[in-house]
């Protein structure tokens, strides 16, 4: 279809291409998040091919779409500067949604309501990549070390609660060393929810399960 040379070019074709790979790794994400998120969802995780994979594909994806979105986002970022006329559409936004526009003011490619989501993205894909970096632990655990003495968060090896409030076999991990079996450490330890003892971990420990002051959470762990 040949187009009409009168009509006017609102995005380019490595426009369109640059937004489109921006809103597909965002769906990803989303959908590998939200199986991360809750059991209910993890399911979610057979589109990936796993748990494993799903775990390992979500911070790369999430590198990709940073990437394309810092694109985008240099692209755009000079047509979406607010300017007074922009702050007088937004005063008079209750009369459009009314449907007068006779009073609204005249607008470039973006009104001030579009402009306003453009920083607000801009701050959100900020906020995601620098979390993103933090919990990423296969890489950058050694940046961010959660410390000498964490407060350990235990989970019974077997049984339920109250084997959990005795001195039975705990297991914890030492971020640090990755997912080596090598590293996971069994413990006897007893007082949920205290400072581990200084000669179980180096540069943290993550423990298997989780507890309150009021119980444990039974992970279900088989040695």
């Amino acid at each position: 279809m040949k187009r009409d040379p009168r009509d006017l070019v609102r995005y380019s074709g490595s426009e369109r291409a640059n937004h489109w790979v921006v809103g597909m790794c965002f769906i990803l994400l989303a959908l590998s998040g939200l199986a991360f998120f809750h059991p209910a969802f993890f399911p979610l995780t057979m589109l990936f091919g796993g748990g494993t994979w799903a775990r390992i594909l979500h911070p790369f994806i999430g590198v990709i779409m940073t990437a394309f979105f810092v694109v985008m986002a240099m692209r755009f970022w000079k047509l979406n500067v607010m300017s007074p006329t922009d702050w007088e559409w937004l005063r008079r936004i209750r009369e459009l949604i009314d449907g007068d526009d006779h009073n609204m003011p005249e607008m470039g490619k973006y009104n001030g309501g579009q402009k306003l989501l453009f920083w607000l993205f801009v701050g959100c894909v900020f906020l995601l990549f620098v979390s993103g970096i933090v919990i990423w632990r296969a890489y950058f655990a050694g940046f961010f070390p959660i410390g000498d003495s964490p407060v350990l968060v235990c989970a019974c090896r077997g049984g339920g609660d109250d084997d959990c409030s005795d001195n039975g076999p705990y297991l914890c991990r030492d971020l640090g060393q990755g997912n080596d079996p090598g590293h996971v450490v069994r413990h006897g330890y007893s007082g949920l929810g205290q400072a581990a003892p200084s000669g179980l971990v180096q540069n943290g420990c993550e423990v298997t399960g989780r507890s309150s002051s009021t119980g444990a959470t039974n992970s279900g762990i088989s040695s």
